[in-house]
């Protein structure tokens, strides 16, 4: 009787042992197999600093998995092309302000899937110093800046305002179809900044001597929680109306008047990633790392605050969010895998 409780209970423990070697080998498996491909996933640099510190972040990531990454700078048009074509694998941080039309157009024929929101909670318009307010009575409504243009002139605009917008290597076009819409060519110019730290360096010098100045700016941005700014009432947004409607920036029939576009408040902007289609068969682990792939307003400021505030190295950024941040990725990793 005894034996053959033993005799049993040697089968069982048998029977338990190899099942599970059948249920983990095609974990182990799975794991070995990494990378499904030794091509280089090449991963688009875009030209603001908190993309290319994230792009960084996720780059490290997969070189620990074993994946051959490749850094491709690029601006935002040429991108979609590298993407559609299968040159450059992944971006992340799309803005749906961009001008994304050859995006949208590529996901609808297959050539881009989207990979995901990014978490980002996104804004943006014209935005002035609060101290301005004593000498622009009636801010922060837009139609007060009508009256106060000369105040926000330069040498090169008078007597015209000067109004400061985004560089012209984003490709963005909007930014000043807004801010025109509402203060006209008459009254204003817009002139384009070289570079977002630019912009953030006219900032600071226009609060450090407390002069006029109006941009046309976002949030978040490391430069609203600056010291200088903040400690002099920080920026203020331009309040514009109508709100935001479907199709404001193409047709002329909807917003205020008639005969002009973006003539509405600005839209909030989703901001997603996106990758080349045959990421996803490719490399399925990598594609399903980018899928977890999030971040927050808080780690957005970090990223710039640490790169054009401080003036850290992106690479060095990314590595010290990846060491404060180790059970978040690594959660994803898990997910992934």
């Amino acid at each position: 009787m005894i034996a053959k409780f033993v005799f049993n209970k040697l089968v069982g423990t048998l029977v338990a042992v190899m099942l599970a070697v059948v249920l983990l080998a095609p974990l182990s498996a799975k794991a070995g197999e990494l990378p499904e491909s030794n091509d280089p996933i090449r991963i688009t640099v875009l030209d603001w600093s908190q993309q290319q510190v994230m792009s960084h972040i996720a780059g490290t990531m997969l070189e620990d998995l074993g994946y051959n990454v490749e850094y491709v700078a690029a601006t935002f048009s040429p991108s979609v092309l590298g993407l559609a074509a299968g040159e450059l694998t992944f971006t992340i941080e799309v803005f749906s302000t961009m001008g994304v039309e050859a995006l949208y157009s590529s996901i609808e024929s297959g050539k881009i899937e989207a990979l995901g929101e990014l978490g980002i909670e996104f804004r943006e318009g014209l935005m002035y110093p609060a101290y301005i307010e004593d000498q622009c009575p009636g801010l922060p409504n837009w139609e007060a800046l009508l009256e106060c243009k000369e105040i926000f002139s330069s040498p090169e605009t008078l007597p015209k305002g000067r109004i400061l917008g985004f560089p012209q290597s984003w490709e963005i076009t909007y930014d000043k179809s807004q801010a025109m819409a509402y203060l006209g060519e008459d009254n204003y110019q817009y002139i384009r900044a070289g570079s977002e730290g630019g912009m953030a360096a006219e900032i600071k010098s226009a609060f450090l001597r407390k002069q006029p100045i109006l941009v046309f700016f976002w949030a978040p941005m490391w430069i609203h929680s600056d010291e200088l700014i903040e400690s002099n009432g920080g920026l203020k947004w331009v309040e514009t109306d109508p709100p935001y409607e479907e199709g404001c920036g193409e047709d002329p029939a909807l917003g205020k008047w008639p005969d002009r576009v973006w003539d509405c408040t600005m839209l909030v902007a989703d901001v997603d990633n996106f990758a080349w289609a045959g990421m996803r068969d490719k490399w399925p682990t990598a594609f399903r790392l980018m899928q977890q792939f999030t971040m927050d307003n808080n780690d957005e400021l970090f990223f710039a605050r640490r790169t054009d505030g401080d003036g850290e190295a992106v690479e060095a950024v990314a590595d010290e969010w990846l060491a404060a941040n180790e059970s978040k990725w690594k959660g994803w990793i898990d997910a992934a895998m």
